[in-house]
């Protein structure tokens, strides 16, 4: 069974379930639209990641490994116009991981990526922001392996099926996202994980399908909640709670996002993870993370679009610093231009990336 095979057998399979099967996620007919316009442009997407494989997988250890940002940016603003699916990423990152067809956590991942592409109006987690940190958690990938394969400390190398658990988590991770936040009416209203469990409730039906096992489908809850970056009022939010295990301080963990301390394997694709959802705004350039700002103050009129909105975000919620090596060898040169350029008194605004494509409403945040 080749990629494009995978995805024709897995749209079948999801036409084939029941109406229980739909409850918490998308409709029957809009997976099954969505795979029929992915397999009809898959030949050309195919083609046209091929053809961005040196941005997606260039090596940290050649010249200027870690100062891809604007060839990043680059590649996301010509997503804006021709994107290719987010399947087709998937598939491209398949390819070159050497990922069978038949893996479980792949045929999962697909599922997540013809729901990915179902239209939502969301002006910043929209389709395309699902295509940016799918394909970001692909570059993430790729060079944690190099890392671990040169016996980096601590490194562990991911196997395919942990691959194929970080493309599902980073297809899946803001599925059924409102473009509200975790608070719906102020601090008070505060609710833990509300997005992030619209999300996998939406991909547990496909994680079920695929046959994934039980642990494996709890470490990709585990990979979506700690993109939660809210935070109870005196606490801490579960990104910052990540932050802190990486650093080797998993005492404190709730028991939902406990299993980062029994395995370095997932601690490890949880901080790819994070630093892979806030890579439209870390891991490109300034212009195109302003952009991002622009875009998030769009949805969330509460936040103002402005340098200063920036630089407060890349400083209190990334922590002025992403979280896994690789995030910090792919992208360390980037983040501190874009946090330099943050600083500076607002110009003219960039204007917004692009409209979003007319898409069905799905946090403000990245």
């Amino acid at each position: 069974m080749d990629y494009k095979e995978l995805i024709e057998k897995s749209a079948a399979s999801i036409a084939a379930q029941d109406d229980s099967f739909f409850k918490n996620t998308f409709r029957r007919d809009e997976l099954v639209n969505s795979a029929i316009n992915t397999v009809r442009k898959f030949d050309g997407d195919m083609k046209s990641l091929k053809e961005d494989a040196g941005v997606l997988f260039g090596s940290v250890s050649a010249a200027g490994g870690d100062d891809n940002g604007a060839k990043v940016a680059a590649l996301f603003d010509k997503w804006r116009d021709n994107p290719p699916s987010t399947a087709a990423i998937i598939c491209a990152a398949a390819q070159h991981f050497d990922i069978p067809a038949d893996n479980r956590q792949l045929k999962a991942a697909v599922m997540a990526g013809l729901a990915a592409e179902v239209d939502n109006d969301n002006p910043y987690h929209s389709n395309h922001h699902f295509r940016e940190v799918t394909a970001s958690i692909a570059r993430l990938c790729n060079t944690h392996n190099e890392l671990a394969a040169s016996g980096k400390a601590g490194a562990v190398l991911l196997e395919a099926d942990d691959l194929g658990k970080c493309l599902l988590a980073a297809a899946g991770h803001d599925l059924m996202h409102d473009g509200k936040t975790n608070s719906l009416t102020g601090p008070e209203s505060h609710q833990q994980y509300r997005l992030e469990n619209k999300a996998i409730s939406a991909i547990e039906p496909f994680m079920q399908l695929a046959g994934m096992n039980a642990r494996d489908q709890e470490d990709v809850r585990v990979m979506i909640r700690i993109t939660d970056i809210s935070a109870p009022q005196g606490g801490k939010s579960p990104h910052s709670l990540l932050k802190t295990a990486a650093q080797g301080n998993a005492a404190a963990l709730p028991a939902e996002l406990a299993d980062m301390a029994r395995s370095p394997a997932l601690l490890a694709m949880c901080t790819l993870m994070s630093d892979a959802d806030l890579g439209p705004s870390t891991g490109t350039d300034f212009t195109y993370s302003r952009k991002m700002t622009t875009l998030l103050s769009e949805e969330n009129p509460a936040l103002a679009n402005s340098n200063k909105t920036l630089a407060g975000f890349l400083q209190f919620v990334v922590g002025g610093e992403l979280t896994s090596d690789a995030g910090k060898a792919t992208s360390g040169k980037a983040l501190s231009s874009i946090m330099q350029e943050a600083q500076k008194p607002d110009g003219n605004a960039p204007a917004p990336a692009a409209p979003a494509q007319k898409q069905t409403a799905k946090a403000a945040a990245p």
